[in-house]
């Protein structure tokens, strides 16, 4: 699929193969997020989930979705709700931004590590 876009129809979505995430993925060979791994993910975070479908993040925990089309990646971190829509996957930050991103494109995501409420000055050994 190297150097074909795919067509985007306002409104809709079609249903494509996944697209390779360089020119230089072999024949045949995709990697991209299917909806069972984005589920299971979601549960390991834990997240709860809410009325109006969106997935919401523990407080002090943020996820980080990694997407890439044609070769080009776009990294989308700080997002404390995930809401999947069909092949659509929409990500909602803390400052209100919100991001609309295929479940094709995405091939991998990250969840922070729990802050640790009290921090030692230096050097600790039971670090």
């Amino acid at each position: 699929m190297a150097g074909k876009a795919r067509p985007r129809v306002s409104g809709q979505v079609e249903s494509l193969p996944c697209s390779a995430l360089d020119a230089e993925a072999p024949q045949g060979v995709y990697r991209c997020m299917k909806q069972e791994q984005l589920e299971s993910f979601l549960a390991s975070v834990p997240v709860e989930a809410g009325d109006d479908g969106w997935s919401q993040a523990p407080a002090e925990r943020n996820i980080t979705l990694y997407a890439a089309h044609g070769g080009v990646p776009l990294t989308v971190s700080k997002v404390d709700a995930v809401k999947l829509d069909g092949e659509l996957v929409w990500a909602r930050t803390p400052k209100g931004g919100t991001y609309q991103l295929l479940l094709d494109d995405l091939f991998a995501l990250a969840v922070d590590a729990p802050q640790n409420a009290e921090r030692k000055a230096g050097f600790a050994a039971d670090r």
